[in-house]
């Protein structure tokens, strides 16, 4: 039997690559998600605290309603994110939640909206691209909208805040659709390193067969 085909190697995994809900995907990638969104609603809690323009009763009311989107995200949103595929009914009654615990402070306290930084990975990871890019333009758009509603604000703060959000929104449209594009090609490669896997199984399989029907056979005279 060739030397070149040792037997002695590990198989491969024949089992499908992990997807974005696995476990030990979770493990790797989804804490750091975790990290990211307990820095980013630490800041903006902080901003909405410690702001100057508010009065005492429209700074508790934007901070219960935004403290209130802590542990939504780790009672609801954490297992969503986890285990949902896209578009399903948790996933969307998720961010619908969310988004209700986000506009009411956002409309009260502009800094709010620094969450947005948080809330537009989450849309673009349970919903499907076109639904997600909706839901984006949505978050950006919706605080201001409500906020020129209930403020009244002079011309030049309403232009300050609709440019603000304009930006925001175009930074979370292309920052998502990038995103996207990662875990398409991540879960590609993954899936050719399964195929790559398994056909290395095939290979050891069939040499050892080789070399077992091989040993069976008599000896040359």
């Amino acid at each position: 039997m060739s030397a070149d085909l040792p037997l002695e190697e590990p198989p491969g995994r024949l089992s499908e690559p992990a997807g974005p809900r696995d476990p030990d995907v979770y493990n790797r990638t989804y804490r750091r998600w975790d990290v990211y969104f307990a820095i980013v609603f630490a800041a903006t809690f902080l901003f909405v605290l410690s702001g100057s323009d508010l009065g005492t009763g429209p700074r508790v009311v934007a901070a219960a309603f935004f403290a209130a989107t802590a542990p939504w995200y780790v009672l609801v949103g954490r297992p969503v994110l986890l285990t949902e595929g896209e578009d399903q009914p948790r996933a969307v009654a998720y961010l619908v939640g969310l988004f209700l615990l986000f506009v009411v402070p956002s409309a009260l306290d502009g800094e709010t909206r620094i969450a947005i930084f948080a809330l537009t990975p989450q849309c673009f990871m349970l919903l499907r691209m076109r639904r997600a890019l909706i839901a984006v333009t949505v978050i950006n758009i919706a605080p201001v909208v409500v906020w020129a509603l209930v403020e009244r604000p002079d011309s030049g703060d309403l232009f300050f805040n609709s440019l603000f959000a304009a930006v925001s929104c175009a930074f979370s449209l292309l920052i998502g659709s990038w995103i996207i594009m990662v875990l398409q090609q991540s879960a590609e490669r993954a899936r050719l390193i399964a195929e790559l896997d398994a056909t290395r199984e095939e290979v050891a399989r069939l040499s050892a067969a080789h070399g077992a029907l091989a040993s069976a056979e008599p000896g040359d005279p």
